[in-house]
């Protein structure tokens, strides 16, 4: 029967080679913390960059609103004038002092408009620039989510450091949030140029038909604020109370 005892060396040195994978362990855990730690960063950034266009077409709708109203409120006005016109008009009598006067009435109005849609079509050009600037947002972000490590060693190490964080949003959960806000953004943008260009192509439209665009405009029929409220509640968890 071998009665040999087991050096004290040998035991150290088995100790020592735990510690030492143990150790490595914690490194690579570190390593994955930091290299998440980063990638949600860049990801929020983008979202950041994202909502900054969405608070500049936030502002230009606002505009477009505001000179909606103002038209519609005009168009009796364009009436009443175009009916006084066409009552005094004789081919066999002008009254020229009465003529003049309503040309003096024309005149302002017709100005008013003009500078109204000069702001309007200033307003749908910037809509369709931010949505230009969104679309680059989300090219880039594309482009930083494939170079993000997919490997199943770097994957399970996330998945374990993230149930750890409080940030609970990945890169892809970003993504995904600005994904939903383009998606209702550019129906909206788009349903605006259509009104625009109704408008614009229909020189007289009725002041009932403009009010329907103005209520159309206004309550945004594309945007679902249940799936805006979401995204924000969720922000607040993720980012805000984080923070």
């Amino acid at each position: 029967m071998d009665t040999t005892i087991p050096s004290p060396s040998k035991k150290k040195k088995k100790k020592k080679k735990k510690k030492t994978k143990k150790k490595t362990n914690i490194i690579e855990i570190q390593n994955v913390k930091e290299r998440q730690e980063k990638h949600i960063a860049e990801a929020f950034t983008f979202y950041a960059r994202f909502e900054e266009i969405v608070e500049d077409y936030k502002i230009q709708s606002d505009i477009g609103e505001r000179i909606l109203s103002q038209l519609s409120s005009m168009l009796p006005s364009i009436d009443n004038v175009n009916t006084e016109f066409s009552s005094n008009s004789n081919p066999n009598r002008i009254d020229d002092c009465n003529n003049n006067n309503m040309y003096l009435n024309y005149s302002p109005l017709a100005n008013n408009i003009e500078d109204l849609f000069s702001i309007f079509s200033k307003c749908i050009n910037n809509l369709k620039i931010y949505l230009v600037e969104m679309e680059d947002v989300i090219k880039e972000n594309n482009e930083s989510l494939k170079q993000l490590s997919t490997n199943k060693h770097d994957i399970e190490h996330m998945l374990l450091y993230r149930g750890e964080s409080n940030c609970k949003c990945s890169p892809s959960d970003w993504h995904t949030i600005i994904m939903a806000e383009y998606g209702m953004i550019k129906q909206d943008i788009k349903m605006k140029c259509n009104i625009y260009n109704q408008i614009v192509n229909n020189k007289m439209t009725k002041q009932n038909e403009l009010i329907l665009l103005t209520i159309k405009w206004k309550t945004k029929p594309f945007i679902n604020n249940h799936v805006l409220k979401e995204v924000n509640d969720l922000i607040k968890v993720d980012h805000v109370v984080v923070s």
